[in-house]
């Protein structure tokens, strides 16, 4: 199961075959080297293509569009840039063409992202997460009883895994709330509840939003 949805389904479904189509629509008639700069502008049909292929849904913690408005989603790199070196000039730079090279793209909200800045990510941890193949969903899981994220058995001894679900704040109230609120969402939205059922779960989204957002301020 996929700890970030609320409907069971998994979040992404042929990220990669989806990418290949979107870099090809991309470079039809032109050479680009550094994807990212035409992908992270939020007014580029780029970009609103990038965030459907991940179904606007944050692939760290789950985050979806009732929550995260337009402007709060974040284009990230995977793989941090301070990871891409090269020589120039006899000087050791940041490789930004490799660095936002599509494949190293995924979407975040403005939280995850901002928390995870700086963040390496080595090969044997980017195997384990595997983003556009739903591999993180193997390390990481929902806690039926208090909705926040935890690690998976298997992973709780792998330090890189324990250092990156720390670095994002996973197990965070900001997070649990979060999927709460997704949760009522989606009852309110595919659920044949009664106007009194509605009227109660409305309410407790408004208190519960209301605490998200005073979590999400401090």
């Amino acid at each position: 199961m996929d700890y970030r949805r609320v409907d069971l389904k998994d979040a992404y479904n042929n990220v990669l075959s989806k990418k290949k189509s979107l870099l090809a629509e991309m470079t039809i008639g032109r050479k680009i080297q550094n994807h990212y700069l035409y992908i992270r502008k939020r007014s580029s049909i780029y970009n609103e293509k990038f965030l459907a292929i991940y179904n606007y849904t944050c692939v760290y913690c789950g985050a979806n569009h009732s929550l995260i408005s337009r402007t709060d989603w974040e284009i990230d790199h995977f793989i941090c840039e301070s990871s891409f070196k090269k020589l120039k000039n006899g000087q050791t730079v940041v490789d930004h063409c490799k660095a936002g090279n599509i494949y190293n793209l995924v979407l975040a909200c403005s939280n995850c992202n901002n928390v995870k800045l700086g963040f390496v990510i080595d090969d044997s941890l980017q195997k384990i997460l595997d983003i556009d193949n739903n591999g993180i969903t193997n390390v990481f899981c929902r806690d039926e009883n208090t909705y926040r994220i935890i690690i998976n058995d298997n992973y709780k001894q792998n330090q890189d895994v324990v250092e990156f679900y720390k670095k994002l704040n996973l197990g965070s109230e900001l997070k649990r709330v979060s999927y709460m609120l997704m949760k009522i969402d989606f009852l309110l939205d595919n659920s044949n509840i009664s106007q009194p059922k509605r009227k109660i779960l409305e309410e407790i989204y408004r208190l519960l939003l209301k605490k998200r957002n005073l979590t999400y301020e401090n």
